[in-house]
This record gives structure tokens, sequence and C-alpha cells, in this order.
């Protein structure tokens, strides 16, 4: 309910959000270094990060540690599709050049 979205959650509520996060986040690292599909490093740092969360909702508001959760997964997304974006180019521009030659 919204009264309660703005006071502090307790330790033993923001813990499980934090994990739950890192947990989302390393499942799918793992299922890209498995798969070989892009590079898990961003995710492992988005779990690091992620980790934080508890600290957050313990000392702000639950409303504050769902956005930082959110935060989290956007940024790493982001991080994700860049590092992964500049690797397919550098692929493409390789095989461009390999198919011109």
């Amino acid at each position: 309910s919204p009264p309660h979205s703005v006071g502090p959650m307790t330790g033993p509520a923001a813990w499980p959000m934090a994990a739950g996060c890192s947990l989302f986040l390393i499942g799918g690292a793992v299922f890209r270094a498995v798969m070989g599909h892009g590079s898990p490093i961003p995710r492992i740092f988005g779990a690091i990060a992620a980790a934080f969360v508890a600290p957050a909702g313990a000392r702000g508001s639950t409303a504050l540690a769902l956005a930082f959760v959110a935060s989290v997964i956007a940024a790493t997304l982001f991080v994700e599709r860049r590092v992964d974006g500049s690797a397919t180019s550098v692929r493409a521009s390789r095989a461009t050049t390999a198919s011109s030659t």
C-alpha cells in the first residue's frame, strides 16, 4: 500500500530483494556465457551493483529500493547493448573486409 512504500524496509525484506535482482542478473550472465551469446561481464557487474539495493531499502524506502532495482537492471542492459553492439560492429567490419579481399 502507498503508506508502506515510503517507509524503510526491514532488513529481512531488503536482502531478498537485493538477492533476487542479483540472481536474475547472474542467471542471465551464465546463460550468455554458456550459449556464447554476447559478453556476460555487464551482467556480472550489474549483479554486484544490485547488492546495494538492501542498504538503500533499509535506510531509504521501499519505493527507493524498487527504483534502485529498476535502475540497476536498466543500466546493466544499456551497457550490455553498447558492449554487444560494438563487438557486433567489429565482427561485421571484419566479415566485410574478409569478403572483399
